[in-house]
């Protein structure tokens, strides 16, 4: 049986992806989003995450929980 819990990628792999978040929110112009969850996981279906990587319309956005790209969904 495969456990329910993530493998442990070392602390580097959280420390890339955090600065990977970071420079995409400051670059957008909205470094706030970084304090929002990184995954759809981790938002446990409510409100809003922030992965940090375009959607595949090219947005660099929060998500909202049901995984559409906020900047999509507001027509932009």
């Amino acid at each position: 049986m495969k456990s329910p819990h993530l493998e442990f990628l070392g602390w580097d792999h959280y420390a890339r992806d955090h600065a990977r978040r970071l420079e995409a929110a400051n670059s957008a112009g909205h470094p706030e989003w970084v304090e929002l969850p990184a995954s759809r996981r981790e938002a446990k279906g409510e409100g809003k995450y922030f992965t940090g990587k375009p959607c595949k319309n090219g947005h660099i956005s929060p998500r909202y929980s049901m995984g559409c790209c906020c900047a999509c969904q507001m027509g932009r």
